[in-house]
């Protein structure tokens, strides 16, 4: 969304629903929106008020992600301290951070300590997903990201080519 104006973003959206309307035969009930960057108050209000007004009843799940910053995080069960791929902390109802490298049992490589993914997460009305739900849904899609299962690729499908197309809006 960087760089759209309220009417711009109103259309992705519009289409975006158009899409999946036409291929489910149906509204979404359960959407999840995710961004490279903390959602603005002005972005968060019109993706409710799409959704309140396009799809009703909807429950709408905004996740912010962040693969920018200090938190790293170790196992101390293992002997080089190395946190396994699909593990996640939770730091509170709303954060969590996925490691979406490191060891897994097909591809022992390892390349220092893993990177991590914080997820801010803010659901409306009410919550409908778990934290484990929405650490599975990004490890899915980090899988999605080349359909690779090593260690090196780290970023969800849906991060990457939302930061490759604020690239390229700007």
């Amino acid at each position: 969304f960087a760089g759209y104006d309220g009417e711009t973003l109103w259309k992705l959206l519009q289409e975006a629903i158009g899409k999946y309307q036409a291929e489910k035969n149906t509204l979404p009930k359960k959407i999840a929106v995710h961004y490279y960057k903390k959602f603005s108050r002005e972005e968060r209000d019109l993706i409710l008020a799409f959704f309140s007004e396009k799809s009703p009843g909807s429950q709408v799940c905004l996740i912010n992600l962040d693969d920018e910053h200090p938190m790293r995080l170790y196992d101390k069960s293992q002997p080089d301290g190395s946190f396994p791929r699909g593990g996640y902390a939770e730091l509170s109802d709303t954060d969590i951070l996925l490691c979406s490298t490191g060891f897994t049992t097909l591809s022992q490589k390892r390349l220092g300590t893993p990177k991590i993914i914080h997820a801010s997460i803010k659901q409306f009305p009410d919550p409908f997903i778990t934290t484990e739900g929405i650490a599975r849904h990004l490890l899915g899609l980090t899988k999605l990201n080349y359909a690779t299962l090593t260690p090196i690729v780290r970023e969800p499908v849906s991060l990457l080519f939302a930061k490759a197309i604020a690239r390229l809006a700007s």
